[in-house]
């Protein structure tokens, strides 16, 4: 999937005013919102670049944005972040990946007082049966600390979730977090 970014000038609107530049980028597989972040900032910095450095009489002038074209989504918040176990892999990893750092992190709850956070997850494809494991059982813990997780499945998707980089709150509850342990799905 691919995202467009606009340069444009402030008018008494909201993101009204005409559009100046205008780039887009890619998303790629391993693509988490600190690269989208990077890619953004590199993309704005030439943009504003040539628009400085230009000779052109009218580089401010600007395109009119068309009434209406405008979509506004509501904000976030963290409690969006909670995740359903019972989606597929694929769908979890870009789930995860969209909310972590700078992001509060996508996350689950352990039991009344423990969340799990997760930073960093990616499909996990090892020829197993899991089809008796209820999604958000926690299948292994590797000495690194990563995790394997049941997930929901498709005929077309994987049912297992690698997760590389995690943490608790609170912190001295990280030994809880052992193969064998049910952790809670949100509905999504």
């Amino acid at each position: 999937s691919s995202f467009e970014i606009s340069l444009f000038r402030i008018d008494s609107g909201v993101d009204s005013g005409p559009v100046l530049a205008t780039r887009a980028f890619q998303y790629g597989p391993c693509d988490d919102i600190a690269v989208s972040y990077q890619k953004h900032s590199w993309l704005l910095a030439e943009m504003i670049t040539e628009l400085l450095c230009s000779d052109a009489p009218d580089r401010f002038k600007g395109k009119q944005q068309v009434a209406g074209d405008a979509r506004y989504l509501p904000q976030r918040t963290p409690a969006d972040g909670e995740i359903d176990w019972h989606r597929n892999a694929v769908e979890l990893s870009h789930f995860v990946n969209a909310l972590s750092r700078p992001y509060p992190g996508a996350w689950t709850q352990i039991d009344n007082k423990t969340t799990l956070r997760v930073w960093r997850a990616i499909p996990f494809s090892v020829p197993c049966n899991v089809s008796d494991v209820p999604p958000g059982h926690i299948l292994a813990r590797y000495a690194n600390d990563s995790l394997v997780i049941r997930c929901g499945s498709d005929p077309e998707r994987n049912s297992l979730l690698l997760v590389q980089r995690w943490d608790v709150q609170p912190d001295l509850t990280s030994n809880l977090i052992q193969p064998g342990l049910d952790l809670h799905s949100a509905d999504f």
